[in-house]
């Protein structure tokens, strides 16, 4: 549900020049918000074991190298200067997940 309301901000005025890779940030920051809210008082594998992980990505701030490493492969000119300007937000990212503990 979360999902589909953030897309439909995707023809709000004031996104309308944002980049595809801009847009999906602002969808993870508000899908992970949602996930941390709701953390608590739900139970099973998702809960448990997958949305930590997505918890903790926006709590070190990693959403934006997070989606610039998933657009990569469009190779869209904003994605690509993110990775030249922002290679240590990169490497940053690269780091936590290897050393992320799996709850």
């Amino acid at each position: 549900m979360v999902l589909s309301m953030t897309a439909t901000l995707d023809f709000d005025e004031k996104n309308k020049n944002k980049t595809q890779c801009q847009k999906a940030i602002d969808k993870f920051e508000s899908i992970f918000t949602v996930l941390k809210e709701g953390q608590k008082e739900n139970k099973g594998f998702y809960w448990e074991f997958l949305a930590p992980y997505f918890i903790e990505l926006k709590d070190k701030n990693l959403i934006e190298p997070f989606a610039n490493i998933v657009f990569l492969p469009s190779q869209a000119e904003d994605v690509k200067k993110y990775h030249k300007d922002y290679a240590n937000e990169i490497q940053r990212f690269y780091e936590w997940n290897k050393n992320y503990v799996w709850k």
